[in-house]
């Protein structure tokens, strides 16, 4: 494949690419002797260096306990606080090592290693008792004293040597032990100085390696730039010339770029947009000619256009000032029914009122009926008791003869009195009866006057409603006079605009005539048109105030079809 044909963004992403895995392999190079370095440390810091520590606790505690358990067997050791600071002693030791020994067993080993590990734990198990046992051989040797016998009894003596023959054995195995430990902190010791060398060498050849790909790296790097950079620029400083050409109006300029990546295609559109552009210049020369012809027609048919709009808004103006007087008409009418509405209201309400006073009425009348009855009722009785009374009086003879009189009396009066009671009685009834037929017709006057007034919100409420379709259509008619008169100034500015679009094409014709095509460039002539004068619009404001009027509107023709009869008329 011929480097000149793969396009730009292979060339530039190879590039990279092969930069970016000689960074990567400068960086592999780096990570692994970093890597080889740190396994090397870690070896030391976290497995040698804590096992020589344990082997070393473990020594010295045993150490420790050697020294303890000699104390404890001498026989000039006499004073029990020297002798406690040993059992003291003995017991802390005793502690060290397990907790050493419980670490060390956690850490890895080696195959030597572990082998001399199985050896000295052997050693170490038969150490272990015997030294136990020398201390337990001490406290009954002061349990002896504690129970009264001197140092110098012979069965103290006789511990005393048992206590050495138990040492002197220990010590046979102590210093096997010993030598197995320092066997132990020798192997690690020999370990940690092999990672030791191991790293450092580690380190060496990571360095090494790390220059060598390094001046590698920026030896390819240099030569894949130079190449990149003369494929790009070469083409590139070919496509400068061809574009400086064009910027010098030179049309018949070419270049020649034998390639298929993105310059190739670049300078193969540049060609094209050259042609392109050559038909393109000769498309506006012909059409600036045909701008000029057709800037004359349309000046001319400007001046029609304005001629009709004032026309149209004149017309405008008139029917916007009736329908403003018309909408005066809506709202007055809307003002009368919204009076009357709220006079029935009052109506029905006084209406309900006098119903529910008449209602009062009729309960009072009946209940003087009622008293009345009641008045006749004591009218009798006192008619009787007056009969009684008069017969008790004749039964009396000439004693109860006064008496008689005032009966006659009083009979006569109870007779006048339920007479009288009668007539009211009559007479009550007569007038409920006239006030309950009173109350029915209140009653049944005020459906028809809530139906009246219902009627009359009904009326109000499509006055309103025309009342605000007036407005409406008074608002399009304004809007349409402004439309009109807008058209009328937009008219005036194309008429303008057309003349100085005839003078931007004359121009325009110059400009062009910048550029070399095939042909020898042209050289046009600016013609100067006739300007056409434009009608001008007197621009009228209407600000008509509304009159009141008594009569029904106005007849207002808005087609001359017939139609306008099928619209209501106020």
């Amino acid at each position: 494949m011929n480097w000149k044909n793969i396009n730009v963004r292979t060339k530039l992403l190879t590039g990279f690419i092969i930069v970016a895995l000689i960074g990567a392999f400068i960086g592999f190079i780096g990570y692994k002797g970093l890597n080889d370095v740190m396994d090397s440390a870690d070896e030391i810091i976290e497995v040698r260096l804590p096992s020589i520590k344990a082997l070393l606790e473990v020594s010295t505690n045993q150490n420790r306990v050697i020294v303890a358990n000699r104390g404890l067997a001498n026989p000039l050791m006499k004073s029990q606080d020297a002798r406690e600071k040993q059992y003291d002693l003995l017991e802390t030791s005793w502690k060290d090592i397990d907790i050493a020994w419980k670490i060390y067993e956690l850490l890895p080993q080696s195959t030597e290693e572990a082998i001399e590990w199985k050896n000295f734990v052997q050693l170490w198990e038969q150490w272990e008792p015997l030294a136990k046992k020398i201390n337990e051989l001490a406290k009954e040797k002061d349990k002896l004293i504690s129970s009264g016998l001197s140092f110098d009894d012979e069965v103290v003596k006789a511990f005393d040597q048992n206590v050495f023959d138990q040492l002197a054995q220990a010590n046979n195995l102590y210093y096997s032990t010993h030598e197995s430990l320092d066997k132990l902190i020798e192997i690690n010791n020999q370990i940690a100085h092999v990672e030791d060398i191991k790293s450092n060498e580690s380190l060496d050849n990571a360095v090494m390696g790390l220059m060598i790909v390094v001046l590698l790296g920026v030896l390819v790097s240099i030569i894949l730039g130079l190449i990149i950079t003369l494929g790009i620029t070469s083409p590139l400083n070919k496509g400068v010339k061809f574009a400086e050409s064009i910027a010098a109006g030179d049309l018949t300029a070419t270049i020649d770029v034998n390639q298929k990546d993105e310059f190739g295609k670049l300078a193969d559109s540049l060609k094209n947009m050259v042609e392109k552009l050559r038909e393109v210049v000769e498309s506006v020369i012909s059409g600036a000619n045909n701008i000029a012809s057709a800037s004359e027609e349309i000046s001319s048919s400007s001046q029609e256009v304005s001629q009709g709009a004032s026309e149209q808004a004149s017309s405008a103006e008139e029917i916007s000032s009736s329908m403003e007087e018309m909408t005066s008409n809506i709202q007055q009418n809307t003002d009368n029914s919204q009076q009357t509405e709220k006079i029935s209201a009052k109506a029905a309400e006084d209406i309900i009122e006098g119903s529910s006073n008449v209602n009062q009425t009729v309960e009072a009348m009946k209940k003087i009926a009622d008293k009345v009855t009641i008045i006749s009722d004591i009218a009798f009785q006192t008619n009787i008791l007056a009969l009684n009374a008069a017969v008790e009086a004749a039964r009396a003879g000439e004693h109860g003869r006064g008496f008689a009189v005032v009966a006659a009396e009083v009979r006569k009066l109870a007779e006048r009195s339920q007479i009288a009671a009668n007539e009211i009685n009559v007479l009550s009834k007569s007038s409920v009866d006239i006030a309950i037929k009173s109350g029915t017709l209140l009653n049944s006057i005020v459906p028809d006057i809530q139906k009246t007034s219902k009627l009359v919100q009904e009326i109000t409420a499509a006055s309103i409603e025309q009342n605000s379709g007036a407005e409406q259509i008074n608002s399009a008619i304004n809007q349409l006079n402004q439309v009109t008169q807008q058209n009328a100034a937009a008219s005036e500015e194309m008429a303008t605009s057309s003349e100085e679009l005839a003078s931007q094409a004359e121009q325009l014709k110059d400009i062009i005539s910048f550029f070399k095509i095939d042909a020898k460039s042209k050289v046009f002539t600016a013609k100067k048109e006739n300007k056409v004068k434009v009608a001008h619009i007197k621009h009228q404001t209407t600000n008509h105030k509304p009159q009141t009027t008594n009569k029904k509107g106005y007849d207002l023709e808005l087609y001359d079809d017939g139609k306008h009869s099928e619209f209501e008329k106020f």
